[in-house]
């Protein structure tokens, strides 16, 4: 009996292949964020973000939607937001937002490339 029982094994979870654009812009906007009242979590390695919420939220599943130039369209926890690349900072729009926020890289974390 002991000889039918097959062993499963771990899946590696598979995250999609993302053009060089897109990897391009998850790395650069990689990690935390804020505005001093909004704070905002980027994972680029492992495609999860968080924007808002408390420091202890959990992040989730980002959905990269779309890619252009300094835009990025994705879906996080099941709300679409457009992040906009600005020369300090990142603007952030859609979701639970009520209107476009400003974020800038919090100063205690180093910019990751």
């Amino acid at each position: 009996m002991a000889e039918a029982i097959v062993r499963r094994s771990l899946q590696h979870v598979a995250l999609p292949n993302l053009n060089s654009e897109a990897d391009s812009f998850l790395s650069a906007i990689d990690g935390r964020w804020t505005d001093g009242t909004t704070t905002a979590v980027f994972d680029a390695k492992r495609l999860r973000g968080r924007v808002g919420g408390s420091d202890e939220s959990p992040t989730s599943e980002m959905i990269v939607r779309d890619v252009s130039g300094t835009m990025i369209v994705a879906d996080i926890g099941g709300k679409r937001y457009i992040l906009l690349q600005r020369a300090n900072g990142l603007a952030v729009s859609g979701g639970s937002l009520q209107a476009p926020i400003e974020l800038h890289r919090e100063s205690s974390e180093p910019r990751r490339r």
